[in-house]
């Protein structure tokens, strides 16, 4: 078994495990029980969408890019990624030569790591391509899917293309607090109130 496959299957165990402990939980929610697997439903949904979008390895070139942890390098590659429009019609030109007009568009360093430049020379790599005014970043995240087995990844201050093989995101574990959610809102009786009705004994 890859490790691939063993993240996934660890995945639905710990999804099957969700469900199990969210389900009494949000039984003792305070509402109406519709109210209640509405919510579990909902936090399922979003756990298995996060896990779909994750098995299907999307090309992302800022995906290892983390705005609150990335130093201010990789923080100036996204924000030109993101902002610089291209237009860009290729039609079979060679993969060295693309990184030589993404580099003119962008002024960002484009780069390729030694086994895709290997790959690239044995394969004879060419693009043909045509996209008008998208975001960079977009792009190159569509020419990624028409490579195949390459990716755009942002490391040390440029962008590199890389063989997908040699592509390994980074995971980051963050723990939300949804006790807000789950938990039964406390109901404190109000204390008995003494009306002055104005009557004297």
């Amino acid at each position: 078994m890859s490790a691939r496959d063993l993240g996934s299957s660890w995945l639905g165990v710990g999804l099957a495990g969700l469900g199990l402990v969210l389900a009494p939980v949000f039984g003792r929610a305070q509402g109406p029980a519709e109210d209640a697997a509405s919510r579990e439903e909902q936090i399922l949904r979003l756990v298995r969408s996060i896990a779909e979008a994750r098995d299907r390895d999307e090309p992302n070139v800022l995906g290892t890019v983390d705005p609150s942890t990335a130093p201010a390098q990789a923080l100036k590659v996204a924000r030109v990624l993101r902002s610089t429009p291209v237009d860009l019609k290729l039609e079979k030109t060679p993969v060295a030569d693309v990184l030589k007009l993404l580099h003119a568009v962008s002024g960002l360093p484009f780069l390729m790591s030694a086994k895709a430049r290997e790959a690239a020379a044995a394969e004879k790599l060419e693009v043909t391509f045509s996209v008008s005014e998208l975001p960079l970043e977009n792009v190159l995240n569509l020419l990624a899917i028409q490579l195949g087995a390459y990716r755009f990844v942002v490391r040390y201050g440029a962008v590199v293309l890389v063989r997908a093989d040699e592509h390994r995101p980074k995971t980051i574990l963050r723990v939300y607090d949804v006790s807000d959610v789950v938990r039964a809102r406390p109901d404190f009786p109000a204390p008995r109130l003494g009306l002055d009705t104005g009557e004297k004994s």
